[in-house]
């Protein structure tokens, strides 16, 4: 994961998914990235995984 700007409080999540990952609600600083890793579920591949992920930052919770 990268941002241009700061990013805080970013969540990670994989719709329909029961995973554990490496970090969760992190910040990421301005022309920064991060690695978070997470277990794939038996059945499942990376790219079934990256269509359901999604991921949300503190300013787009406030978002109408």
């Amino acid at each position: 994961l990268s941002a241009k700007n700061l990013a805080r409080f970013v969540e990670v999540k994989i719709s329909g998914v029961d995973t554990v990952f490496s970090d969760n609600y992190f910040d990421i600083p301005a022309n920064a990235s991060r690695t978070i890793t997470c277990e794939v579920p038996e059945g499942t591949n990376a790219n079934d995984l990256a269509e359901k992920l999604s991921l949300m930052h503190l300013f787009e919770s406030y978002q109408p």
